[in-house]
């Protein structure tokens, strides 16, 4: 056999196996799709370099439409936010106004004053976190994201 059938042989058999092998599969796929915050929940881990109080729970769950609402560990909030690229805007939240321990309301107005002042955000690479940050780039909050179970 001549060098020239022997590349053409060659040359088909790595053809029909790169069309045998599987492509990437739905996992991979979604792994590597980039995250939108639209349809997401998060869980908010640290304000402003500081932790939250275990068990009181502050959350942000964005809508479909630019809505958005949660709860500040205390009260339930909801509102418009402007989303464009990284840049990240909270519209005025009109919020609930039940009472409760004087360091939950503190970790509600931490929270509160954090959306007042976003101006953009992150994703880490395994979008597992998110950083929110203000106008200085200084960061504000840290958030994980919560599953469809835990935002309900």
């Amino acid at each position: 056999m001549n060098t020239g059938c022997r590349i053409v042989i060659t040359l088909l058999f790595a053809v029909v196996v790169m069309a045998m092998s599987p492509g990437p599969s739905q996992d991979e796929k979604q792994d590597n799709a980039p995250i939108t915050l639209p349809g997401t929940s998060w869980l908010v881990e640290d304000i402003d370099g500081r932790g939250v109080i275990d068990m009181a729970q502050t959350t942000i769950q964005f809508g479909e439409e630019g809505d958005v609402r949660g709860s500040t560990a205390c009260n339930r909030y909801s509102g418009q936010v402007g989303i464009d690229g990284a840049e990240l805007i909270f519209k005025p939240m009109a919020v609930t106004r039940r009472a409760c321990p004087q360091a939950i309301m503190d970790q509600e107005q931490r929270f509160l004053a954090a959306i007042h002042n976003a101006r953009s955000y992150k994703i880490d690479d395994e979008k597992r976190l998110m950083f929110i940050y203000g106008e200085e780039t200084d960061r504000l909050m840290r958030l994980s994201l919560m599953t469809e179970a835990e935002a309900d």
